[in-house]
């Protein structure tokens, strides 16, 4: 399978979550053997389609109806342009997506980084931070299986700008970045992710498959 395959699967799933229960997850220890595993089921007549997920929550009790895909990324192509090019649509995306507008940046010179050219505060109940003007980040606490799930044109620039934030100061930001001052666990930066992607539009369902994601594979890149 290719990536483009894929894609276009993801899609149907898209569509059928319309109406429809997903359970998605990623199975596997290590980024280059992980399975992607995704089943749906009709809720009842009274019970919608809403999954009330958040992180840390147990999976779903009820029986799947149906696994629509079962694939180990390992099996699909996904060339390093693809990545590159999908970043650079969401990272140089500064339209309000879902939620929040989108964080202007700038390419100081040819590469993968990025630049926040002015100030951007996200206020997250008792808590407001600052991604600075000037910080540059390059998506290094991402791990590459969240560009296979997530879907570009659901996502804004805001969620990975703080992930890497938070990651490159091992959740200890200076203190004029954050009110009233806090520190962060590297689960408490996930969760501050998962939220920051439902806010700015990503489907539950490819929000979770991005917070596995995260939770299992970005380790390395957590400077705590």
């Amino acid at each position: 399978m290719n990536i483009r395959e894929l894609e276009a699967r993801l899609k149907e799933i898209d569509a059928r979550a319309e109406s429809e229960v997903v359970e998605a997850s990623l199975e596997g220890e290590t980024e280059s053997s992980v399975t992607l595993n995704v089943s749906t089921w009709r809720p009842e007549p009274e019970g919608g389609v809403d999954q009330q997920w958040s992180p840390g929550s147990p999976q779903f009790g009820l029986a799947a109806a149906e696994t629509v895909l079962d694939v180990s990324l390992s099996d699909v192509v996904i060339p390093d342009e693809y990545v590159d090019r999908k970043v650079f649509e969401v990272f140089s995306n500064e339209e309000t997506t879902g939620l929040l507008p989108g964080v202007v940046v700038k390419q100081p010179a040819a590469g993968q980084d990025y630049e926040v050219v002015e100030d951007y505060t996200y206020a997250s109940g008792g808590y407001s931070i600052t991604a600075p003007k000037g910080f540059v980040y390059d998506r290094a606490s991402i791990p590459r299986v969240f560009w296979a799930v997530i879907d570009k044109d659901d996502l804004s620039n805001v969620p990975p700008l703080f992930h890497d934030l938070l990651y490159r100061h091992g959740g200890r930001l200076p203190d004029e970045l954050i009110s009233p001052y806090r520190t962060f666990e590297r689960v408490d930066v996930d969760d501050l992710f998962y939220e920051l992607m439902l806010k700015t539009g990503v489907k539950t369902w490819r929000a979770k498959l991005a917070y596995q994601a995260v939770r299992k594979f970005a380790g390395f890149a957590w400077r705590g």
